[in-house]
């Protein structure tokens, strides 16, 4: 029997919403879904923008916390927009 591929999913969330993002990567990751985070995957020195931009081209789905700081977060409209022109499902 073949394995199940992984999927993976880019956690959008805005720095003020940090514990629950924290709270969701575990709980994915117990389930065998791989997340990628900014404070745990970016390198330090990386170009930001191309970094982001790679991980939401090479994950399966988009998911955003949505909250008032995300909805007030440049970044988290940049991402949701990038997403959006590479057509990747957002949640």
């Amino acid at each position: 029997m073949t394995p199940r591929p992984t999927l993976t999913v880019f956690l959008s969330h805005s720095h003020s919403d940090t514990r629950v993002a924290r709270r969701l990567v575990r709980r994915f990751t117990a389930h065998g879904i791989h997340v990628w985070i900014d404070e745990r995957e970016l390198k330090p020195g990386a170009i930001l923008t191309s970094s982001i931009r790679d991980q939401i081209k090479d994950a399966d789905q988009v998911i955003v916390i949505a909250s008032k700081a995300s909805a007030q977060s440049e970044w988290v409209a940049r991402e949701l927009q990038f997403a959006r022109e590479q057509g990747k499902p957002i949640v």
